[in-house]
């Protein structure tokens, strides 16, 4: 299943990112061998999390599997990679939808590829502005100037290597963050430079 799942967030023509979310009874360590599986369920959710999106799970999480099973010593993730609403008392539909604005959050990213032209040309990248809404409000970014500025305080953006738009700092912190949130860039009008 781990393969399945790497493979096709690694499929270059067509990328599929997984974001798994363990409800209640998925926490089992196989105990029983007549009604749950031969390994520590939230361990092998973990490592189909971790395969699935490894860009927006937490970098410490546990999503090691293979040597893991109860049989070998293995335990409960210390940090799991997924969702892990299986302690979390009763389960309802708020916090299912919490977790899957949390998801939306992580999806929405810090790396923007630029819009094509009208009539297919390429965009003049001194006409290109970033505007970040989140949380009822809206932010316009300014370009960096300076290639070390980290942005941490107020947020800016920059072209990558390949000419994507990036957000830096700040203003990626919020993109990750934000339920409700959305990037627009904007081309036609100069630059906005910090």
């Amino acid at each position: 299943m781990i393969k399945l799942i790497k493979d096709a967030h690694d499929d270059k023509a067509l990328p599929v990112q997984t974001f798994v979310v363990g409800v209640p009874g998925s926490d089992t360590v196989g105990a029983d061998k007549n009604t749950q599986p031969p390994y520590i369920s939230l361990r092998a959710l973990s490592s189909y999390a971790k395969a699935g999106s490894p860009e927006t799970v937490d970098p410490a999480c546990d999503g090691d599997f293979n040597d893991k099973l109860p049989a070998a010593g293995g335990t409960k993730p210390a940090k799991s990679c997924h969702f892990d609403m299986s302690g979390s008392g009763a389960f309802d539909a708020t916090k299912l939808g919490d977790a899957i604005q949390r998801i939306r959050g992580a999806v929405l990213g810090c790396v923007y590829d630029l819009p094509t032209a009208d009539g297919g040309g390429t965009v003049d990248k001194g006409k290109v502005n970033v505007k970040l809404e989140s949380g009822g409000s809206s932010t316009d970014l300014k370009k960096r100037s300076d290639p070390k500025d980290d942005c941490a305080a107020d947020g800016c953006w920059d072209y990558d290597a390949d000419g994507k738009v990036v957000l830096i700092g700040k203003a990626c912190t919020t993109a990750k963050a934000t339920t409700t949130g959305k990037v627009s860039i904007v081309v036609g009008c100069a630059t906005i430079v910090k």
